[in-house]
């Protein structure tokens, strides 16, 4: 009787400190762990049940990250992004986003206008039912799935790190749109403008879209956030 081919059925499992990297970073996306709280190495490992040294090597890959930071003397600790973060941080996705724009622009399916309506649809629902916190997870999956679609590892790397620290900015925040709607708007006619044949329009639907955000944002911390709802 002839024996089964049982090659390539081999399990990959992650290094532990891998594990706890993910775990930690859904824990910091998530808000679990506030801007400016610090991060124990010895209470995090008894909590995983993991010795220290998987946890110390998590912990240095969220600070390359920009997830954390580490303060001499003091300890590791979730970054607290400035107005000068944010500004920086949505100039370089701005950059990203716009070559990755015009590249789907000349190349794209019908399948990725599909998965981004998909994604406006859930965004949607989740204004509905006022989840803030889900609506930008909503929204941090529509700009994911566009830089994935370009294809490129490295963009999509370098891409991950912004779009992070990008869920900080808004992770403690009940919305930054005095009028919700016009986030899916917003997002509608970056997908109509990719659909299009302007590269022009394109770019510009792509800058009003970063800046806009920019200034909300920076306006919420720099002012507070229920200041700024009580003017909408």
């Amino acid at each position: 009787m002839k024996e089964a081919d049982l090659s390539g059925l081999k399990v990959q499992v992650k290094p532990t400190s891998a594990l706890v990297h993910d775990r930690l970073r859904e824990l910091v996306l998530s808000g679990s762990f506030g801007p400016g709280e610090q991060l124990n190495e010895a209470r995090l490992a008894a909590a995983f049940g993991v010795s220290r040294g998987p946890v110390r090597e998590a912990l240095q890959r969220l600070i390359s990250d920009g997830l954390l930071v580490s303060i001499r003397n003091r300890g590791v600790f979730v970054a607290q992004l400035g107005a000068d973060d944010i500004r920086d941080i949505y100039f370089m996705r701005r950059v990203l986003e716009s070559e990755a724009f015009l590249q789907l622009q000349e190349h794209h399916e019908a399948v990725l206008v599909d998965q981004l309506r998909g994604i406006m649809y859930r965004m949607e629902r989740s204004i509905r039912r006022s989840d803030w916190h889900q609506v930008g997870i909503d929204d941090m999956d529509f700009h994911r799935t566009v830089i994935d679609a370009v294809g490129s590892p490295r963009m999509t790397e370098v891409f991950g790190t912004l779009l992070a620290q990008s869920t900080i900015c808004v992770m403690n925040l009940r919305t930054a749109y005095p009028e919700p709607q016009s986030l899916v708007d917003e997002h509608d006619r970056l997908v109509t403008q990719m659909q299009g044949d302007d590269p022009q329009a394109l770019l510009q639907e792509v800058a009003w879209h970063m800046s806009s955000a920019t200034d909300r944002l920076t306006e919420l911390l720099e002012h507070g956030e229920d200041e700024v709802l009580q003017k909408a």
